[in-house]
């Protein structure tokens, strides 16, 4: 990775940047759901989502050989941030539910279909993590 020029090395940083530009300007509350039961503490999420985001970038910078692994992780970075502003800024908590259940599908892609087994390694966690915040987020809207 240390031979990489800058052009090369986008795919790593643009998750994160991504989504922390737009996570600036619609800022979720860190009380959001405090409520939940099987909500965990604030600060997981402020722990959690840079690692995510870093792991992210990593599995599609091992696919970037592969057209159709970029535009699914272009897709997948898409989807995270138009969450953000669908749910937070726009204050639509149905609707961003359907956008997380379509982030699964496309991390599920992803990870099928995969040029590398270690990026497929790397995009586990961020399923995961799609999968408690798909049954946060249906809660908050029942």
């Amino acid at each position: 990775m240390s031979n990489m020029t800058l052009s090369q090395k986008w795919r790593i940083w643009m998750p994160i940047v991504s989504g922390f530009s737009i996570a600036y300007f619609c800022k979720i509350p860190a009380n959001e759901g405090a409520l939940l039961p099987q909500r965990p503490p604030s600060y997981v999420f402020k722990f959690i989502w840079p690692i995510l985001y870093i792991m992210l970038g990593l599995s599609w910078q091992k696919d970037s050989l592969n057209q159709f692994g970029d535009l699914m992780h272009s897709t997948c970075v898409f989807l995270l941030c138009l969450w953000i502003i669908i749910y937070q800024c726009q204050n639509q908590k149905k609707l961003g539910v359907y956008i997380i259940a379509c982030t699964i599908a496309v991390v599920a892609t992803c990870i099928s279909l995969h040029s590398k087994p270690e990026g497929k390694l790397l995009l586990t966690p961020l399923l995961a993590w799609l999968l408690i915040a798909f049954q946060l987020n249906w809660n908050l809207i029942k």
